[in-house]
Parts: C-alpha cells; sequence; structure tokens
C-alpha cells in the first residue's frame, strides 16, 4: 500500500518557518496586488505605479544530520520580478528564479516561472490569462479549501510559502456585479506537487528506499484533455469576509499502484479527478482575526490492495492574535473524516486531526524577527518543530538561520521516513 494523504500537511508545515518578515517581504515588492481580488487602477494609481522590478540573488547552505550520505547542500538563485502598468486597465506580472546546485552537473540547473500573465478589466470585469497563483482559503497553516494551486516542497527550507505554490497556465475572470466578487477559473494543464529532489519517482524513492522500480508517471499535459474548473464567490465586509467555492480538482498528491511486482517492481502515478464545496469566512475582533475553513470533497481515491474511494468532510478553524505589532500568534486546528465510498480501509485511517501554533516576534526596531511553530497530528503521532531567526542586516540585505526538526511516532505510516529529513539551513539575500 502506497499512499500520501497526509505528506502534504507535513511537508507544508516546513514552509511556515521563514520569518514574518521574509514572509511578508517574498511576494509584495512594493507593486501591485497579484492576487485576484483586482480593482481598476485610477489614473493616479497609473502615475505613480506604472513599473515596479525587483531582483534577489540568494546563497543558501543545508545540512542534513540524519543523512549518512549527501547530507549537505549548496545552491544560489537569481530571481527576477517585473510588473508593468501599460494603461489604466492593463498591465503584466512577471516572477521567474534561476536556480543553480552545486557541485554542477547536467540537472542540477533549472528555470522555474511562478508567474507571468497578462490582466485587463473594466469597471464590472477583469480577465487574468497566463501562469499565476490562485490561493482559496483562510489559513496560514492547515488550510482545508486551499487546494488550487499545488506546493513546491523541493526546497522547503529555503522557500517562504508565499512562494512555494507552483504557477499554473490558468484563464480567470471576475465579475463585480454579484453582490461581491464572482471568480470563474479554467486551469489548462494542472501542475502536482514537487518534492525534494523532483516529482513523483523521487518521491518513490525516498519511500522504498530503492531505485530498483519503474513507474509510469501519468502527470496531466497542457491540452491533454484534464482541465480543472472553479467558481467562487466572496463578499467583503467591515464585520469580515465570507466565500462559497465549488471545483473539479486533479490530485495533486500522485496516487501509487503496484502493476507488477516481479521481476522489478512496477507502478504507475495517477492524479484521480474529485469534486469539492467549500465555505470560509473570517471575523476580526480587537486585536484577533477568527477565521473557520469548511469542504466537502467527494470522490477522493487511495490504492489499498486495490482501488479504495471515500468522501471526506474538512473542518479548520483558527486565530491570530496581534500585540501592537511585535507578537503574533497563530492557532489553527483541523479535522478530516473520511466518510461513504467503496472499498476497505485498512491501513489508512478514516480521520485526521492536526493543530498548530505558530509564534513570532521582532527585536531591534524590526531588524530581527524570531519565529517557532509547532504542529502535532494525532492518529499519526507525527510532530513538526522548527525554528528561525531573520535579521536584516540593510534595506536590501538579510540573513536567515533556519531549523526544523521530524518525528512520527507511528511506524507503519507511509511517511515515517521524514523523520529522516531533519534540516539546518543558513541563506543569505541581496535585494537590487
Amino acid at each position: 500500500m502506497l499512499t500520501f494523504r497526509t505528506l502534504t500537511l507535513t511537508l507544508v508545515s516546513c514552509l511556515l518557518i521563514p520569518s514574518a518578515t521574509s514572509a511578508e517581504e517574498s511576494d509584495d515588492f512594493g507593486g501591485f496586488d497579484t492576487e485576484m481580488e483586482f480593482e481598476v487602477p485610477t489614473e493616479s494609481d497609473t502615475d505613480e505605479r506604472s513599473s515596479r522590478f525587483r531582483f534577489t540573488a540568494s546563497s543558501n547552505n543545508s545540512y542534513l544530520p540524519e543523512q549518512s550520505s549527501d547530507n549537505s547542500g549548496f545552491r544560489t538563485d537569481v530571481r527576477m520580478q517585473w510588473e508593468r502598468l501599460f494603461t489604466d486597465k492593463r498591465y503584466v506580472v512577471i516572477d521567474v528564479k534561476h536556480l543553480q546546485r552545486y557541485p554542477i552537473s547536467e540537472d542540477d540547473s533549472e528555470i522555474r516561472v511562478r508567474e507571468l500573465f497578462l490582466q485587463t478589466g473594466e469597471e464590472s470585469y477583469s480577465i487574468r490569462a497566463g501562469y499565476q497563483v490562485v490561493v482559496w482559503g483562510e489559513m496560514d497553516m492547515l488550510s482545508s479549501t486551499d487546494v488550487m494551486t499545488p506546493w513546491d516542497y523541493s526546497e522547503f527550507a529555503f522557500t517562504a510559502p508565499e512562494d512555494a505554490r507552483r504557477g499554473q497556465p490558468i484563464i480567470s475572470m471576475e465579475f463585480y456585479d454579484c453582490k461581491g466578487t464572482c471568480n470563474i477559473i479554467f486551469n489548462l494543464q494542472p501542475e502536482t506537487n514537487r518534492y525534494p529532489g523532483g516529482g513523483a519517482s523521487t518521491l518513490l524513492d525516498m519511500v522504498l528506499e530503492t531505485e530498483t522500480f519503474t513507474l509510469d508517471d501519468q502527470e496531466p499535459e497542457l491540452f491533454g484533455g484534464e482541465y480543472e474548473t472553479g467558481f467562487r464567490w466572496s463578499r467583503k465586509g467591515d464585520n469580515g469576509d465570507i466565500s462559497v467555492m465549488v471545483a473539479s480538482l486533479l490530485a495533486d498528491e500522485p496516487l501509487f499502484e503496484l502493476v507488477n511486482a516481479e521481476p522489478q517492481l512496477e507502478f504507475n502515478a495517477t492524479y484521480p479527478r474529485y469534486e469539492m464545496i467549500a465555505l470560509t469566512a473570517n471575523h476580526p475582533t480587537d486585536g484577533y482575526l477568527w477565521k473557520i475553513e469548511t469542504a466537502y470533497k467527494r470522490g477522493l481515491k487511495f490504492y489499498e490492495n486495490g482501488l479504495v474511494e471515500r468522501d471526506s468532510v474538512d473542518l479548520t478553524l483558527g486565530v491570530d492574535m496581534i500585540k501592537g505589532g511585535i507578537y503574533n500568534i497563530g492557532f489553527e486546528a483541523h479535522r478530516q473524516q473520511l466518510i461513504n465510498g467503496s472499498g476497505e480501509l485498512t491501513l489508512i485511517k478514516p480521520e485526521r486531526t492536526e493543530a498548530a501554533i505558530r509564534l513570532s516576534r521582532t527585536f531591534w526596531n524590526e531588524t530581527l524577527s524570531a519565529v517557532y511553530f509547532i504542529s502535532y497530528a494525532i492518529e499519526e503521532e507525527s510532530m513538526v518543530q522548527s525554528a528561525s531567526l531573520n535579521y536584516s542586516v540593510s534595506d536590501n540585505a538579510s540573513i536567515e538561520l533556519n531549523g526544523t526538526i521530524f518525528s512520527v511516532g507511528d511506524e507503519n505510516s507511509p511517511n515515517a521516513f521524514i523523520d529522516q529529513y531533519d534540516i539546518l539551513s543558513l541563506r543569505a539575500n541581496y535585494h537590487f
């Protein structure tokens, strides 16, 4: 049996490690708001913000104490972010990164396109086409509804959560005359989660601890007939925000099916379709932000000596507390219950309960920030603990130190291998 229902929540925890300062700065560099919720700029906006450009160079060094070999790594990357407002209703966004690992080999250089799109609109609508990131939900740590965009876990120690979502070729339309905002999304090529070292093949290698297998990875292809569609209605007000979402999606995680055991292990990796209907809301009070996400997902697929299908009911509750701009405390609790369906579950638990806490504080006139994060999954007895320090050397330069410890108490869990990947990393950034 090979399934990874809990792996996403374990790995996504690692993406929350970077300090509050680095996470907030990673996406917004003073340009336009590149999330949906687009509002047509005014003439004054056009004059003030016709163009924004930022170039970031970074170097990273990591150490994995539990690995007997290849337990250290060094890499550099350069990232270009550019936004250009051509008229008061049309603009372009580009966010591209070139990554180089050392020592240099054929497969250790890579270009990643996170965002590359054109947006246009009038007073009553806007249209966006190209590579973009779609964020659905209120939670920062344990989301039930943020499933439209896959995650890049390949370098979780070096990547802020805002930068870890993978861009996809999407056509997105928003309409503002529906007592709120109506958003229709059409994904031409659904991407899948990336894992340390690559995709599904690398993930299977990490679990089996052997390379003596063959894998037919059936990832969706552009115009290959496998699309994703979604609809979201949202409304903002003084007492909070509310959203209702309906979507037909492909799984971001691979479903591994054992095809042959002899003479060599043979697997298929598929990304089954499922449907979701969801609701999210938040409510601000004095110093607090209360949040809720709930979702019903139909047709989730697993593999246990045959194909198993279940529906699920998800609920996440959360609260953020901010004290004087210095302290920030976040708490979130998530519950997933598998119901209905066909086939028999023997190793996969029908429920998952997890809680997470994130504490952050700034020092020295906000030049130094510290973050501590912990999450615990009850049924799996798994825990992730991490700590981060970020120091701003100047307006353009910063240094980050991150450490993460994994623990999985259930030795039969398909994610038990993750406790071998404790990591300590040092990163230096410079913005031009």
